[in-house]
């Protein structure tokens, strides 16, 4: 904790072990680590007691707003790490390079704090080979918004347009004291809330339209023809 409040030049978890106020071995840091917690039910407490602490500086107010994305952790040199996948890595420092890493994704759910400016990691969970990012995080907002500290309040969460999918939004949409602020990806497709089942048949949906800016015809390949299809912008439609 001293190494933490005092050496900021750490760029790692390891890294603290350098500071002048450190004086046991590197090894040290990943026992305390380690003696947080050995299974489910301590890893609750501990994660309990760090949200009281948190509360104590960013208390829960009549409306709260939170944020949610994944990060990917690279552990290309960690062969003992379990479960490491294949992610998405931006390189393009040697050309050529696949734009792959190897390590694992971590879901964040972060409590904003507009007056300070602070965006605080409230909910982290890492996601594991077999799990999908995006429903991780919809039962981490729904679990922070049936919690005990928040039930009773008005929460707002932001997301950027990986979540703008019906697999995140049908699983949060029933949250009564949740609304979410999602970003859609420019060019989707979206349709007015008319719709109809029809026992079988194909589905009835209400007017298309597009994420696009001027209304205006597109032109497609599909099966080595060219196709057109006349595209309606969303700002066709009365707000």
């Amino acid at each position: 904790m001293m190494a933490l409040a005092s050496y900021r030049e750490a760029k790692s978890v390891v890294a603290l072990s350098k500071s002048p106020v450190f004086h046991h071995e590197f090894s040290s840091v990943f026992k305390a680590i380690d003696a947080l917690a050995k299974n489910k039910h301590e890893f609750k407490r501990v994660r309990k007691v760090f949200r009281q602490q948190w509360l104590e500086y960013f208390p829960v107010r009549e409306r709260n707003h939170f944020q949610t994305d994944v990060v990917n952790i690279f552990r290309e040199h960690s062969p003992c790490l379990k479960e490491r996948t294949y992610l998405h890595k931006a390189n393009n420092v040697i050309a050529g390079n696949k734009p792959l890493g190897i390590g694992y994704p971590l879901s964040l759910v972060n409590i904003a704090d507009f007056e300070s400016s602070w965006s605080l990691p409230f909910d982290l969970k890492r996601v594991n080979s077999g799990e999908d990012e995006i429903e991780v995080a919809a039962r981490q907002i729904r679990e922070i918004c049936e919690s005990q500290e928040f039930v009773g309040s008005l929460n707002v969460n932001a997301a950027d347009s990986s979540y703008g999918a019906a697999k995140y939004i049908s699983k949060v949409n029933g949250i009564s004291n949740l609304v979410n602020v999602i970003r859609l990806r420019h060019g989707r497709k979206v349709f007015e809330s008319e719709y109809q089942e029809t026992g079988g048949a194909p589905q009835i949906y209400g007017g298309q339209y597009y994420l696009i800016e001027e209304s205006g015809w597109k032109e497609y390949r599909k099966k080595g023809k060219v196709h057109r299809k006349y595209l309606t912008s969303i700002y066709e439609k009365q707000a």
